[in-house]
């Protein structure tokens, strides 16, 4: 038996060191699991108000009406959008678009912000589409 144990017999398993430093890890895995539980169940909630917000949205019958829904529709949706509304995106769709860039071009008093967002949906609709 070692001195200064309160096992004299020799009776018990040695001690065992870090226990403390094994509890303190526990304890952080139990916190980091709540915490990611609550962060997946944000994402959750996230990506079903994003998916509510989806289907609420009135798609336009025109061309133009289309291009305003691109313009309007926040940047992380995008892609989504097109991807959904890849039928409509035919030939007439980028002939419209064309006359538009077109007549921004060469339209006395434009917006750097109009020009920017119709470069932005043609790039964006060029890179999906083809």
């Amino acid at each position: 038996a070692r001195l200064g144990t309160q096992d004299p017999e020799g009776i018990l398993a040695p001690p065992q060191p870090g226990h403390i430093s094994r509890l303190e890890f526990r304890r952080r895995l139990d916190s980091d699991a709540d915490a990611r539980a609550a962060f997946d169940l944000q994402v959750k909630e996230e990506q079903e108000r994003r998916r509510k917000e989806r289907e609420a949205r009135v798609i336009p019958e025109t061309d133009a009406g289309l291009v305003e829904f691109f313009l309007d529709t926040d940047a992380r949706e995008i892609e989504i959008e097109i991807g959904r509304l890849r039928p409509r995106l035919n030939k007439g769709f980028f002939d419209h678009i064309q006359r538009e860039i077109a007549q921004i071009k060469f339209a006395v008093t434009r917006t750097a912000v109009r020009t920017n967002c119709f470069g932005y949906i043609s790039t964006c609709f060029l890179c999906s589409v083809w």
